[in-house]
């Protein structure tokens, strides 16, 4: 007697209804961890966005304290101009001003700490005929 066996035409028929059901689990899971791979890349992109957004905002908050204090010291007159710190809100400001002869040098230095604890530092420098 002679037997003939066919292959079929679609290959994974031949690993029968449960193997069909394997497959669909592996192609879940392989797409279930690409997504996941994803949405993690996305969180980490979009928090040093947002860590960026905020070094930035206090950057422009300590430059805007250091810029009002020059324009308080300019409008003073000389004798009354003085050295000095305060603090406002989370930022440290200190001042210096210097008699160099020619010229009144005025350096306002503002200091802050992020969130993180790391120390940021913004300085501004101006001077003026006595």
């Amino acid at each position: 007697m002679i037997t003939m066996s066919r292959t079929p035409e679609n290959p994974s028929m031949v690993l029968g209804k449960r193997g069909i059901e394997a497959f669909t689990l592996v192609a879940v899971m392989v797409a279930f961890a690409i997504l996941v791979a994803a949405v993690t890349s996305a969180v980490i992109f979009f928090g040093s966005i947002g860590r960026a957004a905020a070094l930035t905002e206090s950057v422009a908050g300590g430059t805007q304290l250091a810029q009002a204090k020059i324009e308080d010291l300019l409008q003073q007159t000389y004798e009354s101009m003085a050295g000095g710190s305060d603090s406002v809100d989370s930022f440290s400001r200190t001042w210096t001003v210097s008699d160099t002869g020619s010229r009144v040098d005025i350096s306002v230095t503002v200091l802050w700490q992020d969130i993180g604890g790391n120390s940021h530092t913004v300085q501004l420098h101006t001077a003026r005929a006595p």
